[in-house]
This record gives structure tokens, C-alpha cells and sequence, in this order.
């Protein structure tokens, strides 16, 4: 038997028995707390339909619309992915600047214009992957090889120049790796929305 079922009803049974001796000695408190919970159980009602309702939209929406899914360092854009319609096109240079001067601004809608969701990643979203493997043709590097490349600018253009690339491509290819191997995978699905 499943054991959040078990602690449910454990639980239930539980407060019906503090209820049934609490109502004799403090009736004010069992009523208040009675009101309480109640209320609260209409509260999360309300929240779980409209996270469902959010999920619903998300699932039905995302697939075929215009996105952003961008990796942030330091307050600035470093690289991402632009998907309009079928096209997808990496984060380059002049893009990079102009969503990092809207980040700097708070400028959140000036970002979203006519993206239906724009998702930001930062380091942090490599902690719970244990192993990144990404083959570079010349090399394969790491999961902290992979951050070193997103993170940091000067370290990532001696990778580049080895590769013979640019920084942008290099992060781009790096970024779009690890989100479809490691973050966009069905067993991760539920973790990932999570977050």
C-alpha cells in the first residue's frame, strides 16, 4: 500500500480523535480550529486547480510557441535558445546584450514581447544532474567543464578558439545539450516543473 496514503489517513484519523476529546474541554478552540481548517482546505483547492489549469496550458501551449530558454550568469544573458515556430536560432552577441540590459531593468516584458514563456536557467540547475558527458568531436568534457564553458567568459573563448567556434556557439551547443539530455527528459519531467 502506498505510504502517503497510509500518513493520510493516519493523520485524518488522528485529528477526528484530538476533535472528539478537544470538544468537550475547549469548544471555542475546536470550532476556531474546525473554521480553520476548513478554510484551508478550500485554499488548497483553489491553489491545485490553478496549478492544474497552469500545467494544463503549459503542456497544451509550449510544444508549437514562440520560447526563450536562456542561461543567466552574473545578471547577464550568456547564452540561449530562440524557438519561433519550428526555427530555432542560438543566442548571439547582440541579442545576449539586449536581453541582459532587460534582466539589469527588471524589464521582464520588455523580454517576453511575443514569447508565450521564457525560461532562465542558472548554475545552479546543473546540481542535481550527477554526470554530464558531452562529446565535442575533439573532446569530451564534463559537468564541470560545461559550467567552466556557460560561466566563464575567458575560459570558454580559449575552448572556443580550440574548437575552432565562437563563444556563443560553443555555450549555445553546450546549453542545448545538457537541456535536452539531462533537464527535458521524461523521468525528470516532474522534478523539473518542480523547481
Amino acid at each position: 500500500m502506498n505510504t502517503r496514503l497510509i500518513f493520510l489517513a493516519a493523520g485524518i484519523i488522528a485529528y477526528l480523535v484530538i476533535i472528539y476529546f478537544a470538544r468537550k474541554k475547549w469548544p471555542g478552540f475546536v470550532r476556531f480550529f474546525n473554521r480553520l481548517t476548513l478554510f484551508l482546505f478550500f485554499v488548497s483547492v483553489v491553489i491545485s486547480f490553478i496549478v492544474y489549469l497552469d500545467l494544463k496550458d503549459f503542456q497544451e501551449n509550449f510544444p508549437g510557441s514562440n520560447k526563450m530558454i536562456l542561461f543567466m550568469a552574473d545578471n547577464n544573458v550568456k547564452t540561449g535558445i530562440i524557438q519561433v515556430g519550428e526555427n530555432s536560432t542560438f543566442v548571439d552577441a547582440e541579442i545576449a546584450d539586449l536581453l541582459s540590459s532587460y534582466t539589469k531593468d527588471s524589464n521582464y516584458h520588455g523580454m517576453l514581447n511575443s514569447y508565450y514563456k521564457i525560461m532562465i536557467f542558472n548554475e545552479s540547475f546543473l546540481d542535481d544532474i550527477e554526470k554530464v558527458d558531452i562529446d565535442l568531436t575533439i573532446k569530451n568534457i564534463n559537468k564541470e567543464q560545461a559550467l567552466q564553458i556557460l560561466v566563464d567568459d575567458s575560459y570558454a573563448v580559449r575552448e572556443a578558439e580550440l574548437l575552432g567556434t565562437d563563444i556563443y556557439n560553443l555555450r549555445a551547443y553546450i546549453f542545448t545539450m545538457i537541456i535536452n539530455d539531462y533537464v527535458f527528459q521524461p523521468d525528470r519531467a516532474l522534478y523539473f516543473l518542480t523547481q
